[in-house]
């Protein structure tokens, strides 16, 4: 599933009771403003999910999968999140719940 800003604006509206469009647009503010805060070089934190950060990331060495050809991918900026500890947890439980024993 692809979660989408309309997604969870109206996972939004039916928890707190909000008009969709109402809550879509809160979304897409929240957005806005850690986009506008990172865009300002600034570190966006939020608790529990992770934390946005922007890095800067050097030329380097590459190659066209399917052509095999020589490429060098530009010097370019990022933006990397490090989970917190609450989406580790989700995403591992989620994991493990998928997890097939291949040992037999």
């Amino acid at each position: 599933m692809t979660v989408t800003k309309l997604v969870l604006g109206e996972e939004l509206a039916e928890c707190l009771d909000l008009k969709i469009p109402t809550a879509v647009d809160f979304v897409a503010d929240v957005f806005e403003e850690i986009t506008s805060e990172l865009e300002k070089g600034n570190t966006v934190s939020l608790q529990g999910f992770g934390q946005f950060r922007l890095i800067d990331k050097d030329s380097r060495p590459g190659r066209n999968p399917k052509t095999n050809e020589p490429h060098v991918i530009s010097k370019r900026r990022v933006c990397v999140l490090k989970n917190g500890v609450w989406l580790h947890d989700a995403a591992t439980s989620f994991a493990d719940s998928y997890r097939v024993d291949l040992s037999n």
